[in-house]
């Protein structure tokens, strides 16, 4: 080899070690507590489980946008506002999360609500009055929806609606000056939201948003055509305004409270995650999002103003799938789901010795979980 070649190679990787030892890589490592729909080996563990008791904290590194420039006005004039934090704060945050129990039990709202696995066995959206929550339970056979209302304070279900044409029911929000609850369908009616009366959890109406013209701010043609439907709500109370996600763009759009469209609200590019529930709050919009792929794999919050710049992600991790958020006062709690296989015994009879014996036998049967979390430190 030439020597002033070899000279150079060498001089090169000196550098790169320098530079090494200036920025070393920081690894995250976490104990995988996500679950799996397939059946597990039964000569390994009874179950595929994970200890609720310990809070989950989130480990991997979301790469972010820089953040615009802010003007923030909901929050910063509310002294009392939780979200005051994210003014000023890094862009990414590992939150802490916790189960809801109730002597000791971990709370699951099919059960709880008297429904059947197969049935009506899926969370879906929800939202709260303060005094009441409300959770949709999606039956994947049927296309349709109850509707479980839920003390805010004790947790005990109060009502379960009779099955409703709500297709999907991928989320929910409360809409605290005309006192009803908005219902985003998804699925087969994509562009409908439903009006749901939050005492007798019966369907009101059916309303089909109307897709923009150009006419209104940020609507331009190739936003109009991607518009395939909607996946999210939020009440913006200070506007009595729906903020709604777009499906078929990552972009929101503001709608009158008679849901006419306003304005769209363009949002940044992110890393892609799996788009659940959202909510909005002292002038942002928060969206939760669960895992996508090996890389992008524990559930997450994004949060934007209102003008749609990027303000934070709030990492929630593993081990199960948010599917939406609500606020109670200055608290912010989601509802969860997951489904695993559980080993179970049973008796049966069998030739032993050419003698028939009734023998214990494993199977695996698949469990639906709809738990509730409250999220801290977000």
């Amino acid at each position: 080899m030439n020597s002033k070649i070899f000279s150079g190679a060498l001089r090169a990787l000196i550098v790169i070690s320098m530079l090494s030892g200036i920025f070393p890589t920081t690894s995250f490592v976490s104990a995988d507590t996500s679950t799996s729909s397939q059946a597990p080996d039964p000569s390994s563990s009874d179950a595929i489980d994970f200890d609720y008791d310990e809070d989950i904290a989130a480990l991997d590194n979301d790469i972010v946008p820089k953040k615009k420039r802010l003007k923030l006005s909901s929050a910063a004039d509310d002294p009392q506002s939780p979200l005051n934090n994210w003014i000023g704060v890094p862009e990414s945050n590992t939150g802490t999360i916790k189960f809801i129990r109730k002597k000791g039990k971990l709370l699951e709202y099919r059960k709880l609500s008297k429904q059947k696995m197969y049935g009506y066995d899926t969370f879906q959206g929800a939202c709260s009055t303060g005094k009441n929550n409300f959770y949709v339970l999606y039956d994947r056979v049927k296309q349709k929806c109850r509707i479980i209302k839920v003390n805010a304070k004790s947790y005990k279900v109060v009502k379960v609606s009779k099955p409703l044409p709500l297709d999907h029911g991928n989320d929910l929000a409360y809409d605290s000056r005309q006192k009803r609850i908005l219902c985003i369908h998804y699925g087969r009616n994509p562009r409908r939201i439903s009006i749901i009366n939050p005492k007798t959890l019966k369907l009101v109406k059916h309303v089909t948003v109307p897709k923009p013209d150009e006419s209104i701010p940020g609507a331009s043609d190739n936003f109009i055509r991607s518009i395939k439907g909607y996946t999210g709500i939020g009440y913006d109370s200070v506007h009595n305004e729906y903020i709604v996600s777009i499906q078929g763009a990552r972009h929101y759009m503001a709608l009158s409270c008679h849901f006419k469209p306003l304005r769209v609200i363009e949002v940044p590019k992110l890393n892609p995650y799996m788009r659940q529930g959202m909510t909005v709050k002292s002038g942002f919009i928060i969206r939760s999002l669960s895992p996508y792929n090996r890389t992008y794999n524990q559930n997450i919050l994004q949060v934007f103003d209102m003008a749609g710049n990027f303000v934070k992600t709030v990492k929630l991790g593993r081990g199960y799938e948010i599917e939406s958020i609500y606020f109670i006062g200055k608290n912010l709690f989601a509802n969860t789901y997951r489904s695993y296989w559980k080993a179970k015994y049973k008796k049966v009879y069998k030739l032993v010795n050419g003698k028939r014996k009734k023998v214990k036998v494993k199977y695996y049967a698949l469990r639906r979980d709809n738990n509730l979390i409250r999220i801290r430190n977000y």
